[in-house]
């Protein structure tokens, strides 16, 4: 029996781009407000950084605006 928690997290896993393609397709005005509604420190941190300190979630929301 697999959870539809499980499942949703495939799916989110296998529709994540890599951090390179986020990093040039979103500026860091789209990224900012999930880093801080997350917790992440976004001052004097590279964006690529702070892409990869995302949970997969927050990466799935950011592909989603």
């Amino acid at each position: 029996m697999t959870s539809v928690l499980s499942t949703s997290r495939e799916e989110i896993e296998k529709t994540i781009m890599d951090p390179e393609e986020i990093a040039n397709k979103y500026s860091m005005n789209d990224i900012r407000p999930l880093a801080k509604k997350y917790g992440i420190p976004t001052r004097c941190v590279k964006k690529i950084d702070i892409i990869k300190s995302l949970p997969k979630e927050a990466l799935a929301e950011l592909e989603k605006k």
